[in-house]
């Protein structure tokens, strides 16, 4: 049996022009937006039209990359809710959401074309898409947010701000790095210098008491429709040790973070950054960036705990259920849980043999959930509540002897339709 696998470079040219085909400029993204999958095609050859087979079969592993990417981004129950707009707006033209791809490697063997393909997919496109069409709401569930950080460097007496008196058009190395953490934890409405933020400050001629006045910006992040506004001051010092020719660098980020709605205040901390550099500026950046970096990871959990604390909209809690006896305390779990004050709805995700996965919609945070659920009482077993986060728990039953098993009947009955 003959075996042939070949490289990208024995590739038919037909392959290097669908790969001009799949690029375009409307794909060029962020590389935030952007997730690399690879997928595999598989044609019969049909006499001699060995290259239609190849194309055949890269153009499916680029739809299938597409539809990997799409099971990535959809729960279960949006994914079945979509499907007629997944068929006739995303999957009958899917290779618009490809930004380029290469083959790994080809396999031809008995009268079949096998092909693996790197396909970089546009996720950000459908994202966007999905959220137009009311499928996806990250935009609601994440709030919008207004970065205001001035810096101030060694050998400046005045830090750098873009707002309020005597500004500056600067680039906020810590603000950078502020907002790509947050971005890679969802939050994606960020503002901070732009032409919008500018504009409405000349025309609103909004006053400043001074460089950190929170009412001032309050009413900044009002006017650019922020959710929250985030007023930090970034310092950087040169430190004493010094190694050969270079210097270390410390910074120092402090953070005050208000909710626009009722200008409250949702907390506020502060991180510091190390760097050495042989060159000042460089040093200067890399510390700035640290602290920023260091400072975004933080901010990001503050304002989802402080947001979902505040609000007090429903929202779907994903709840993991597990235990001794799971099948059958799950149902009694959701008896209660129908009852329970302040839950909407529950939904069942997933039922399996040694777990479930539900969406409880309760208004109010996870940790709030928990809470109530600590209050209640249960004759058969007991309740195990771990890994709360804002808007996600487990639980897990704990075992009480003189119980018995659960009926074929209510296991059926177990299952929460929507």
């Amino acid at each position: 049996m003959l075996h042939k696998i070949k490289s990208i470079h024995s590739i038919a040219p037909g392959f290097f022009l669908l790969l001009l085909l799949a690029w375009s400029p409307a794909h060029c993204s962020d590389k935030n937006d952007i997730e690399t999958i690879v997928s595999f095609g598989k044609r019969t050859i049909v006499g001699d039209k060995l290259p239609e087979s190849k194309k055949k079969a890269v153009s499916d592993a680029l739809d299938l990359s597409v539809q990997r990417g799409v099971a990535g981004m959809l729960k279960g129950n949006d994914i079945s809710a979509a499907l007629g707009i997944l068929y006739g707006q995303v999957f009958n033209d899917s290779q618009r959401y490809i930004s380029t791809y290469r083959v790994l490697g080809e396999l031809t063997e008995n009268n079949h074309y096998m092909v693996a393909v790197e396909a970089k997919v546009d996720v950000g496109a459908l994202e966007r898409f999905f959220t137009d069409y009311g499928i996806l709401d990250r935009e609601g569930d994440k709030p919008s947010i207004l970065l205001m950080v001035s810096e101030q460097v060694p050998g400046e007496v005045l830090p750098r701000y873009w707002w309020g008196k005597n500004p500056l058009s600067y680039q906020s190395t810590a603000r950078t790095a502020l907002a790509e953490s947050l971005k890679k934890q969802g939050f994606n409405r960020i503002f901070g210098q732009s032409e919008k933020s500018l504009t409405a400050l000349e025309k609103n001629k909004i006053r400043f008491d001074s460089i950190h006045d929170a009412d001032g910006a309050v009413k900044l992040a009002a006017l650019v429709q922020a959710d929250v506004v985030v007023v930090g001051k970034a310092r950087v010092s040169k430190a004493s040790n010094i190694m050969g020719e270079e210097r270390a660098y410390k910074a120092g980020l402090a953070l005050d973070i208000f909710r626009v709605k009722g200008a409250k205040s949702m907390g506020s901390f502060q991180t510091k950054g190390v760097a050495k550099s042989r060159v000042k500026t460089d040093g200067i950046k890399h510390a700035l960036a640290s602290a920023g970096e260091l400072a975004g990871e933080k901010l990001g959990t503050v304002i989802e705990r402080e947001w979902s604390e505040q609000s007090s909209h429903a929202r779907a809690i994903e709840v993991t259920i597990e235990g001794s006896d799971y099948l059958s305390n799950f149902i009694m779990l959701r008896r209660v849980l129908n009852k329970m004050e302040g839950i909407d709805n529950v939904q069942t995700k997933e039922l399996g043999s040694k777990q479930a996965m539900v969406d409880i919609v309760f208004k109010g945070p996870a940790e709030q959930l928990a809470d109530a659920l600590m209050l209640e009482t249960f004759d058969d077993f007991a309740l195990e509540i771990f890994d709360v986060s804002a808007n996600s728990l487990a639980i897990r039953f704990i075992r009480e002897s003189g119980k018995e098993s659960v009926s074929a009947s209510d296991l059926e009955d177990a299952y929460i339709s929507e």
